[in-house]
């Protein structure tokens, strides 16, 4: 299975990705590749350029992306409770992310998390077996309704 299929898979809902993180020691075993932060709305959560995993656990979280050639701000997404943020992970890119609200973030360091994900050999059928349940409860409740 490849990344990007890992990618696609864990930010379906549910959100395996939150789920995992929810319940991994990461704050104790990886002290320097984790960080929670608590934002005022209107407030900017200064990321370096290097990738990470934004996990929103209280708020709402605005992204936008500045465009240099006309220096013009333009908003790229909304983020939720519970949404995970791959911040430069894949390509960089100049997002800044402002607080609607009070926001309280958990920041991760991504190749930390994702190399940690990629040791576990029963990730993937995890990931197989999570859609199947989540297919199977989708067709029940469309047979139900008809």
């Amino acid at each position: 299975m490849d990344f990007l299929t890992v990618h696609g898979l864990l930010l379906r809902e549910p959100n395996l990705l939150a789920t995992l993180l929810k319940k991994s020691n990461w704050k104790r075993r990886y002290k320097n590749g984790y960080e929670m932060k608590i934002l005022e709305h209107g407030q900017n959560a200064f990321l370096d350029e290097s990738g990470k995993i934004i996990h929103i656990i209280e708020g709402k979280l605005l992204q936008q992306i500045t465009n240099e050639k006309t220096d013009k701000d333009a908003i790229n997404a909304i983020w939720v409770k519970d949404d995970c943020v791959f911040h430069n992970v894949f390509q960089p890119n100049n997002y800044e992310y402002i607080a609607l609200g009070d926001v309280t973030l958990e920041i991760y360091d991504a190749p930390a998390v994702l190399q940690e994900i990629s040791k576990h050999p029963f990730f993937p059928d995890l990931l197989i077996d999570s859609l199947k349940r989540l297919e199977e409860n989708f067709f029940s409740i469309f047979r139900n309704v008809n």
